[in-house]
Protein backbone atom coordinates (compact mmCIF):
# COMPACT_ATOMS: atom_id res chain seq x y z
CA UNK A 1 0.00 0.00 0.00
CA UNK A 2 1.11 3.54 -0.68
CA UNK A 3 1.33 4.91 2.87
CA UNK A 4 1.62 8.51 1.71
CA UNK A 5 -1.44 8.47 -0.58
CA UNK A 6 -3.60 6.72 2.01
CA UNK A 7 -2.34 9.08 4.72
CA UNK A 8 -3.27 12.09 2.60
CA UNK A 9 -6.73 10.62 2.05
CA UNK A 10 -7.20 10.10 5.81
CA UNK A 11 -6.22 13.72 6.42
CA UNK A 12 -8.46 15.05 3.64
CA UNK A 13 -11.54 13.13 4.81
CA UNK A 14 -10.83 13.84 8.49
CA UNK A 15 -10.71 17.57 7.81
CA UNK A 16 -13.82 17.32 5.64
CA UNK A 17 -15.84 16.03 8.60
CA UNK A 18 -14.21 18.50 11.02
CA UNK A 19 -12.51 15.94 13.25
CA UNK A 20 -9.12 16.71 14.77
CA UNK A 21 -6.27 14.21 14.89
CA UNK A 22 -6.74 14.07 18.65
CA UNK A 23 -10.46 13.25 18.30
CA UNK A 24 -9.81 10.57 15.70
CA UNK A 25 -7.07 9.08 17.85
CA UNK A 26 -9.46 8.84 20.80
CA UNK A 27 -12.17 7.29 18.63
CA UNK A 28 -9.90 4.45 17.50
CA UNK A 29 -7.91 4.24 20.73
CA UNK A 30 -4.59 5.26 19.21
CA UNK A 31 -2.28 8.13 20.10
CA UNK A 32 -2.46 11.46 18.33
CA UNK A 33 1.14 10.96 17.18
CA UNK A 34 0.13 7.65 15.56
CA UNK A 35 -2.58 9.47 13.59
CA UNK A 36 0.02 12.08 12.57
CA UNK A 37 2.30 9.28 11.37
CA UNK A 38 -0.50 7.62 9.38
CA UNK A 39 -1.37 10.94 7.73
CA UNK A 40 2.22 11.81 6.89
CA UNK A 41 2.86 8.35 5.48
CA UNK A 42 5.57 7.68 8.05
CA UNK A 43 3.90 4.43 9.08
CA UNK A 44 1.37 2.20 7.36
CA UNK A 45 -2.04 1.75 8.95
CA UNK A 46 -3.11 -1.92 8.98
CA UNK A 47 -6.33 -2.72 7.14
CA UNK A 48 -8.13 -3.25 10.46
CA UNK A 49 -7.19 0.31 11.49
CA UNK A 50 -8.21 1.69 8.08
CA UNK A 51 -11.60 0.04 8.62
CA UNK A 52 -11.92 1.76 12.02
CA UNK A 53 -10.85 5.12 10.59
CA UNK A 54 -13.22 4.86 7.64
CA UNK A 55 -16.05 3.97 10.02
CA UNK A 56 -15.31 7.06 12.13
CA UNK A 57 -15.19 9.27 9.03
CA UNK A 58 -18.40 7.86 7.56
CA UNK A 59 -16.57 6.22 4.65
CA UNK A 60 -16.19 2.82 3.14
CA UNK A 61 -12.65 1.50 3.54
CA UNK A 62 -12.47 1.21 -0.23
CA UNK A 63 -12.50 5.03 -0.42
CA UNK A 64 -9.22 5.15 1.49
CA UNK A 65 -7.74 2.31 -0.54
CA UNK A 66 -8.71 4.02 -3.80
CA UNK A 67 -6.36 6.84 -2.81
CA UNK A 68 -3.48 4.38 -3.11
CA UNK A 69 -3.93 2.79 -6.50
CA UNK A 70 -6.16 0.73 -8.65
CA UNK A 71 -4.22 -2.36 -7.54
CA UNK A 72 -5.47 -2.09 -3.93
CA UNK A 73 -9.02 -1.73 -5.18
CA UNK A 74 -8.55 -4.76 -7.42
CA UNK A 75 -7.05 -6.72 -4.49
CA UNK A 76 -9.92 -5.69 -2.19
CA UNK A 77 -12.66 -6.66 -4.66
CA UNK A 78 -10.75 -9.76 -5.68
CA UNK A 79 -10.92 -11.01 -2.10
CA UNK A 80 -14.64 -10.33 -1.87
CA UNK A 81 -15.23 -12.00 -5.25
CA UNK A 82 -13.26 -15.09 -4.18
CA UNK A 83 -15.25 -15.38 -0.97
CA UNK A 84 -18.51 -14.95 -2.86
CA UNK A 85 -17.54 -17.59 -5.44
CA UNK A 86 -16.69 -20.05 -2.66
CA UNK A 87 -20.03 -19.39 -0.97
CA UNK A 88 -21.89 -19.88 -4.27
CA UNK A 89 -19.98 -23.11 -4.81
CA UNK A 90 -21.02 -24.33 -1.35
CA UNK A 91 -24.63 -23.71 -2.40
CA UNK A 92 -24.15 -25.76 -5.57
CA UNK A 93 -23.60 -22.90 -8.03
CA UNK A 94 -20.49 -22.51 -10.13
CA UNK A 95 -19.53 -19.86 -12.65
CA UNK A 96 -17.12 -20.46 -15.51
CA UNK A 97 -15.96 -18.61 -18.58
CA UNK A 98 -18.17 -19.42 -21.53
CA UNK A 99 -16.18 -21.54 -24.01
CA UNK A 100 -17.88 -20.04 -27.09
CA UNK A 101 -18.55 -16.42 -26.12
CA UNK A 102 -16.61 -13.51 -24.64
CA UNK A 103 -19.93 -11.88 -23.77
CA UNK A 104 -21.41 -14.65 -21.61
CA UNK A 105 -20.57 -16.63 -18.48
CA UNK A 106 -21.75 -20.14 -17.66
CA UNK A 107 -23.78 -20.69 -14.51
CA UNK A 108 -23.67 -24.37 -13.61
CA UNK A 109 -26.14 -25.76 -11.13
CA UNK A 110 -26.84 -29.46 -10.48
CA UNK A 111 -25.91 -30.67 -13.94
CA UNK A 112 -27.46 -27.82 -15.91
CA UNK A 113 -25.69 -24.87 -17.49
CA UNK A 114 -27.14 -21.44 -18.14
CA UNK A 115 -25.72 -18.79 -20.51
CA UNK A 116 -25.59 -15.53 -18.53
CA UNK A 117 -24.64 -12.29 -20.32
CA UNK A 118 -21.44 -10.95 -18.75
CA UNK A 119 -23.02 -7.55 -18.01
CA UNK A 120 -25.85 -9.23 -16.10
CA UNK A 121 -23.35 -11.43 -14.25
CA UNK A 122 -21.23 -8.45 -13.17
CA UNK A 123 -24.31 -6.48 -12.11
CA UNK A 124 -25.56 -9.50 -10.13
CA UNK A 125 -22.23 -9.93 -8.31
CA UNK A 126 -22.04 -6.21 -7.47
CA UNK A 127 -25.64 -6.24 -6.21
CA UNK A 128 -24.98 -9.26 -3.99
CA UNK A 129 -21.82 -7.67 -2.51
CA UNK A 130 -23.58 -4.38 -1.75
CA UNK A 131 -26.67 -6.15 -0.37
CA UNK A 132 -24.53 -8.18 2.01
CA UNK A 133 -22.61 -5.07 3.05
CA UNK A 134 -25.88 -3.22 3.74
CA UNK A 135 -27.17 -6.12 5.82
CA UNK A 136 -23.97 -6.05 7.89
CA UNK A 137 -24.33 -2.28 8.32
CA UNK A 138 -27.93 -2.74 9.52
CA UNK A 139 -26.80 -5.40 11.98
CA UNK A 140 -23.98 -3.20 13.30
CA UNK A 141 -26.33 -0.23 13.70
CA UNK A 142 -28.81 -2.39 15.59
CA UNK A 143 -26.11 -3.48 18.04
CA UNK A 144 -24.06 -0.26 18.05
CA UNK A 145 -24.36 0.03 21.82
CA UNK A 146 -22.20 -3.09 22.19
CA UNK A 147 -19.41 -1.77 19.93
CA UNK A 148 -15.90 -2.08 21.37
CA UNK A 149 -12.46 -1.59 19.84
CA UNK A 150 -10.31 -4.70 19.85
CA UNK A 151 -6.72 -3.86 20.63
CA UNK A 152 -4.16 -5.48 18.39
Amino acid sequence: MNKKAIGEAIKKYRKHVNITQKQLAKMIEKSESTIQKYESGEIEAPLSVLEQISDCLGLEVIELLEADSDQNVIDYWGKTDSALFEYCKALGYEFKRHPDSDYHELLIHYGYSYDIPTDDWLRFIDDVKWDVKERFNELMKKYASSKKIIKE
